[in-house]
């Protein structure tokens, strides 16, 4: 059709010339390879002027180079915690730990996003820390507040406490000869002696910033104990609770770090055990869980008058093998790990074979009663470091086909021994990575796990 010197297309033919033209003109999406923060963590504190709030800065990588004038959405997992605009502000609102995450916007379909992980801390006054709140501070293991002191005997337990400024002093006591991890920002410490009676000094000239210290006792509770009276620093925080499993580890001396830093010319002493170079420890520590771990060297399933300890049976009702008062169990546990065995052989080869009969119903009764303590958690039955008696082994098993429950399971480790028979510190790393990776594997897959 023509009108005058111009030629009219059809309607319909008009409309699909304006869509090529427009194709032709139109980009298409482009769509990173990845989004990144410029840190994996950030920490706020709630209301303070300078750290109570912090912008984002997301890249968009294609191939390695930034994009120019990426637009991100922003998300936090616990809206509780802190908030996040549209412009990528995050302001803290409680103490906690969540996740923050930045999703390149595109007009593709495909989505690249990233996550942060955002650490929050309240302000805390000194009252409230030296009252040992746990809404200030975090407490490991199991342990016995009386008269406004906090008295730690257990291996591995402790306090962890945030705080503003240089220092962290201590007023403690002691009993005995205890030894502690001290762990500075996250840096764990070394098998350290605590010998003052009154003032402590736990950490000194730290640059400005946000501090944590984790005092852990490395000793073992029946030798030792470490008394906390209060702390003192010049601006405390409330710390964040952790983000893993609540996780529980019951266990013999292997389980307590016995003989870890020994020399090959050495007998037991408690310098040179460590119950933080343990598996249990370091699993603990590589789940980043709520842990406790109840240990002590030659303890078995009962008492049954060889070693001159009582059971594990009883011990589990305790607060500690010192203190024997009744504890107060965490019925929401996740994980609870049971590292007996060895002492029971020993029993059997060396004084009565015949408890091999008996050995089962005895493991099967501990399960049960763990069971009725911790309904909703996993119970992991290990056994082997030390070597394998297959009494022992067959016996665990029949317990745990009798108890018939299948949250509860059975890992075999292979024996690795070196100094007074024990694993040594390299052994238990090997140890607890095999044991990190088993237990994340039954926390992915809630119906239980079978024996390994």
């Amino acid at each position: 059709m023509k009108h005058g010197n111009l030629s009219i297309l059809p309607l319909s033919a008009a409309f699909t010339l304006s869509m090529l033209l427009m194709g032709a003109c139109a980009k298409p999406a482009v769509v990173p390879d990845s989004v990144t923060f410029p840190a994996s963590s950030y920490t706020l504190i709630v209301g303070d002027e300078t750290l109570g709030s912090l912008k984002l800065a997301p890249a968009a990588l294609l191939q390695g180079s930034p994009l120019s004038d990426a637009s991100f959405t922003y998300e936090t997992a616990d809206p509780a915690v802190a908030s996040v605009s549209e412009d990528g502000t995050v302001t803290a609102l409680a103490a906690g730990r969540t996740t923050v995450s930045a999703t390149f916007v595109s007009g593709a379909k495909e989505k690249v996003s990233a996550r942060c992980e955002l650490r929050v801390y309240g302000k805390a006054t000194a009252e409230e820390i030296n009252s040992f709140d746990e809404k200030c501070v975090n407490l490991y293991g199991r342990m016995e507040l009386e008269n406004g002191l906090l008295h730690v005997e257990n291996v591995g337990a402790g306090i962890e406490i945030a705080f503003r400024g240089s220092y962290l002093k201590g007023d403690v006591r002691i009993t005995g000869t205890p030894y502690a991890h001290i762990n500075i920002d996250g840096v764990e410490g070394t098998h350290t002696a605590i010998s003052a009676n009154e003032a402590f000094v736990f950490a000194e000239n730290l640059g400005d910033g946000i501090h944590t210290v984790h005092i852990s006792k490395s000793s073992e509770a029946f030798n030792s104990r470490i008394t906390f009276a209060g702390f003192e620093a010049e601006e405390f925080l409330a710390i964040p609770e952790r983000s893993g499993p609540k996780m529980e580890f019951l266990g013999d001396s292997i389980t307590a770090g016995f003989a870890t830093l020994a020399k090959p010319d050495e007998g037991w002493s408690a310098a040179n055990s460590d119950g933080c170079l343990s598996y249990a420890y370091l699993t603990a520590k590589a789940l980043d869980a709520r842990y406790s771990i109840l240990a002590r060297s030659g303890i078995a399933t009962i008492d049954n008058g060889f070693s001159g300890v009582i059971g594990m049976n009883e011990l589990v009702d305790y607060i500690s093998i010192a203190t024997t008062k009744p504890y107060n169990h965490d019925r929401d546990m996740d994980v609870v790990v049971l590292a007996l065995g060895t002492n029971d052989a020993e029993y059997i080869t060396q004084k009565k074979p015949s408890y091999k009969k008996d050995f089962p119903i005895d493991y099967a009764a501990l399960l049960t009663h763990l069971r009725e303590l911790y309904p909703k958690a996993h119970i992991v039955c290990i056994y082997g470091m030390m070597g394998t008696n297959n009494d022992v082994r067959r016996g665990i098993e029949q317990a745990i086909a009798d108890v018939d429950d299948a949250k509860i399971s059975y890992k075999n480790f292979p024996a690795n021994t070196t100094t007074l028979g024990h694993p040594s510190a390299a052994a238990h790393t090997a140890f607890a990575k095999t044991l990190t990776e088993y237990i994340q594997s039954l926390l992915q897959s809630p119906q239980g796990g079978a024996s390994v």
